[in-house]
C-alpha cells in the first residue's frame, strides 16, 4: 500500500461518522425533476438534441426537439461519465467548509443516476461508493473499470464497476490507488483514459501557490509518467 493511500484512508476513517450522515435521506435530499425556462430558439442549428450535464448546483437534462429542460438533481455533482444508455455515475461532493481543499471537510461519494426509458426523467438514485475524503472532480469508465482522480491527494482511485452494482454501496477501502509521484498540493481534477495511457489535468490549487496547471501522462503499462506545464 502505497503512503498517499494510506494517509487518505486513515482520513476516511477519521470522517466515517460524518460521511454516513451525507446518506440520510439522499433521495429526499437531492432529486428535484424541476422544469426550468429556456431560450430554445438558440439551439436551431445545433447539432445535438439531448444532453445530461453536471454542476455545482445539480444535474440537468436538455432536450432540445422535445424543448424540454429540466433539473433533475440538486447539490454539487461535478464528475459524470456514463454506463450505458440510461445509466451515469456522478461524483457529489458535501460541499463544506471553503475550496481549499487541504484544510475542508470536503466527503466525495459516487452515485448511479438511471433515467426512464424516454430519458425525460429521473428514474432512481443509489450512492454506490460514500466516504471518500475531499473530493472527486472528473471520472471515466474503461473496460469497467470506473477511474477517480482523486483531489487533495496524489492518486487515481479504481474500482470496478461490477463491485459497485453490488448490494451494499462501498467504502475507500474498497477501491485500488495508482500514486502519481507529483508535487503537492496537485489538485488533480480531469481524467480521460485511453488504453494504457491516462491523460490528467492537475491544477494545482494555483489561488495559493501561484503554480499553474499541468497536463499528465500516466503510461500505467510502464509506469511513466509525463508532465506538461
Amino acid at each position: 500500500m502505497n503512503q498517499v493511500f494510506e494517509k487518505s484512508l486513515f482520513d476516511a476513517e477519521q470522517c466515517f461518522n460524518k460521511s454516513l450522515e451525507t446518506l440520510v435521506d439522499y433521495k429526499e435530499k437531492h432529486i428535484c425533476n424541476q422544469l426550468l425556462p429556456f431560450d430554445f430558439e438558440r439551439t436551431e442549428n445545433i447539432s445535438f438534441h439531448k444532453l445530461i450535464f453536471s454542476t455545482s448546483n445539480g444535474v440537468f437534462l436538455l432536450d432540445t426537439e422535445k424543448k424540454l429542460f429540466k433539473q433533475i438533481l440538486k447539490g454539487k455533482f461535478y464528475g459524470i461519465t456514463q454506463l450505458n444508455d440510461f445509466q451515469w455515475f456522478l461524483t457529489r461532493s458535501n460541499n463544506i467548509g471553503e475550496r481549499n481543499h487541504a484544510f475542508n471537510e470536503r466527503i466525495t461519494d459516487i452515485t448511479l443516476l438511471t433515467l426512464d426509458e424516454k430519458k425525460e426523467a429521473l428514474k432512481d438514485i443509489k450512492v454506490v461508493l460514500f466516504g471518500i475524503p475531499s473530493e472527486v472532480h472528473q471520472i471515466d469508465i474503461y473496460e469497467n473499470i470506473l477511474y477517480m482522480p482523486h483531489t487533495g491527494y496524489n492518486q487515481v482511485l479504481t474500482i470496478s464497476v461490477q463491485d459497485l452494482l453490488k448490494g451494499v454501496p462501498k467504502q475507500l477501502k474498497d477501491c485500488q490507488s495508482t500514486e502519481l509521484k507529483i508535487q503537492s498540493s496537485s489538485h488533480l481534477n480531469s481524467i480521460f483514459i485511453d488504453d494504457e495511457k491516462w491523460y490528467l489535468i492537475a491544477h494545482n490549487f494555483t489561488m495559493q501557490t501561484n503554480k499553474m496547471s499541468d497536463a499528465l501522462m500516466y503510461n500505467a503499462k510502464t509506469k511513466y509518467l509525463d508532465i506538461i506545464n
